[in-house]
């Protein structure tokens, strides 16, 4: 998100735009944003 504010959401918010986005078929290159998505997952202590 633009200028940092994606830190004002919650992980789990983070992570169901996530899901709605994949099963729209939303992500253009889905292997990156499930890497992106990881590291996010990781920085808040989950793998």
């Amino acid at each position: 998100m633009v200028g940092g504010f994606e830190s004002a959401r919650s992980v789990t918010h983070l992570a169901t735009i996530f899901r709605l986005a994949d099963g729209a078929t939303l992500l253009r290159d889905a292997d990156l944003a499930t890497e992106r998505m990881g590291h996010v997952l990781a920085l808040a202590g989950i793998d």
